[in-house]
């Protein structure tokens, strides 16, 4: 099934699936654009106990180079070893979705990000 990864910056970050059913993925807690992204992530454990995902982004030659750096925050901490090892094969798996959106010349318009 096809579904959005929507987010707004300093707030809401959810995936909306083709039926319109929501999940809430996080919060964005800081977007310094182009450089950084930061958010509070759900995703493996719960709004009270948020991990945190860090994307940066930087110039390299003619592209950008994308940094993602999940961790532990102090609410998250006991549950981190349980959930490392799924948060990376997920990774693997969402980074490589990206990287082909990305090299797609018609859908590399479907990542966006409203201010």
């Amino acid at each position: 099934p096809r579904s959005e990864i929507r987010m707004v910056a300093g707030g809401r970050f959810w995936e909306r699936a083709t039926d319109g059913h929501e999940v809430e993925l996080g919060r964005v807690t800081l977007w310094q654009s182009p450089q950084q992204l930061v958010l509070d992530f759900y995703p493996g454990t719960d709004a009270r106990h948020p991990t945190e995902v860090v994307v940066r982004f930087e110039a390299e030659g003619e592209g950008t180079r994308i940094l993602v750096e999940h961790r532990p925050k102090a609410e998250s901490a006991d549950l981190w070893a349980d959930g490392a090892p799924r948060f990376e094969r997920a990774w693997d798996s969402v980074l490589a979705a990206l990287r082909q959106a990305a090299d797609d010349p018609i859908g590399n318009d479907r990542v966006t990000m409203r201010q």
